[in-house]
């Protein structure tokens, strides 16, 4: 499987943020978008991941394209393969860190979710706050949340928009 991009473009008013740009991430490879803030780093996540439609352009998985999909077929696609690790974390304030990570597999109809998601919150070393709220942790610890939700089902890409930015060194390394 390969994600591609051919032609995109992206404007916001007259800002043209992205132009014409085409990529191609095979299988297995990982890639990061080096550039200064407001270069338009998280836009092409978006674009990429289908969280916003490109004003321009093509986004391909294999040879499908993903914006010729109806809404529903897009949904399921993203929510089958497609994980995020959002800047600003975007957890549910009422919801413990538990009920936090648990939500992509809830919402997949997953088996096992009690011990995936145990799993995904001992990876990111935070087993000991599940029942905690996001309010209740550090914002180090709400990224780490952040991280165990994206990781809970094992997607087949995981979008990552600065995912270590809010983490001391010696957990940014993991």
């Amino acid at each position: 499987m390969k994600l591609s991009a051919k032609g995109l473009s992206q404007s916001f008013g007259a800002l043209k943020v992205i132009q014409n740009l085409s990529i191609d991430v095979p299988e297995g490879q990982m890639f990061c978008i080096l550039g200064p803030s407001g270069c338009g780093k998280s836009t092409l996540l978006n674009n990429l991941s289908g969280l916003l439609k490109p004003d321009a352009g093509e986004v391909f998985w294999d040879q499908t394209s993903l914006y010729q999909l109806s809404n529903q077929e897009f949904t399921e696609f993203r929510a089958a393969n497609f994980s995020h690790i959002f800047q600003h974390f975007h957890l549910l304030q009422h919801l413990t860190a538990f009920e936090n990570a648990r939500l992509p597999l809830h919402f997949r109809g997953e088996n096992d979710i009690e011990s995936r998601t145990r799993g995904a919150l001992e990876t990111v070393g935070l087993l000991g706050r599940m029942d905690h709220y996001p309010h209740q942790l550090s914002r180090g610890e709400r990224q780490r949340l952040a991280i165990a939700r994206a990781l809970t089902f094992s997607p087949k890409v995981l979008f990552a928009d600065e995912p270590t930015a809010s983490l001391d060194p010696a957990n940014a390394k993991h």
